[in-house]
């Protein structure tokens, strides 16, 4: 049977899903007679007509040698995918760590525009704008909240709980109104201003708090006890990872599905 774009009447047929065969049967036209009518040239031209006309060509051949997507090229962009967002993650949470939260916000968008850029560039594969749209959703939520969090998870983990006193705030100008930043007096006599503020400072000076602070000074001290630190956060990020996981397995199970329509 005669090519056209690399795809014979044959392989258009065997590249029909079972619904699609279905609804063609249903109108009169089953494998066995389109089969028959492909057997000439001009029969071919009308079976190619017929398929095209109920609209039931399928988008990519699912035959071998012709140029289908395979799940393992799926596979092999997802995995990209999912490396390019742990990289930036890591990227995320360093800049936040090591230099501030406005130079993970940085790193983030950038990081967020490669992520992107590998959803949108993978194989054109059943689903793959729907998967992709909640895979960067959920990298979208991960590495907000990893840019908002990351010292605070650092601290979970590596900082150390004493109690402080509270020490009068430390006042300053911010959008033409003064601002009280929260300070504390750790038990080594170090003051330090706290990381994110609770306001409630200003009117306990004095009073003694728990706090978790850095050993190596690297980050300003957490009001509050280490085991809340990051409470709501870390499973925030877990879900949005679990989201993107999902969608991963998604394109793939989309990906292994043989059809059109």
């Amino acid at each position: 049977m005669a090519e056209r774009d690399g795809q014979t009447v044959a392989e258009l047929l065997d590249g029909l899903s079972g619904k699609t065969r279905r609804t063609l049967a249903h109108s009169g036209f089953d494998m066995a007679r389109l089969r028959e009518l492909a057997a000439t040239p001009p029969g071919e031209k009308q079976v190619r007509h017929i398929v095209t006309e109920f609209g039931l060509r399928p988008a990519h051949s699912f035959t071998a040698g012709s140029g289908a997507i395979t799940r393992h090229e799926v596979a092999t962009a997802w995995a990209r995918t999912l490396l390019g967002t742990v990289l930036g993650l890591t990227a995320v949470m360093a800049a936040s760590i090591l230099v501030d939260r406005l130079l993970g916000l940085f790193v983030g968008v950038l990081a967020g525009i490669g992520v992107m850029a590998l959803l949108l560039t993978g194989p054109q594969a059943r689903g793959r704008e729907l998967t992709a749209l909640v895979g960067l959703t959920a990298v979208a939520v991960l590495y907000f909240t990893a840019f908002m969090n990351a010292p605070q998870w650092y601290l979970a983990v590596r900082g150390k709980q004493v109690d402080a006193v509270l020490q009068p705030p430390l006042r300053s100008w911010s959008h033409g109104s003064r601002v009280a930043h929260c300070r504390v007096r750790l038990p080594d006599g170090t003051t330090h201003q706290v990381d994110q503020d609770t306001g409630r400072c200003a009117t306990n000076v004095g009073a003694t708090v728990p706090v978790v602070y850095d050993p190596a000074n690297r980050l300003a001290p957490a009001l509050g006890k280490k085991a809340a630190l990051g409470r709501i956060s870390r499973p925030v990020a877990g879900c949005a990872a679990a989201v993107l996981a999902g969608a991963a397995a998604g394109a793939l199970l989309a990906a292994g599905r043989r059809g059109g329509v």
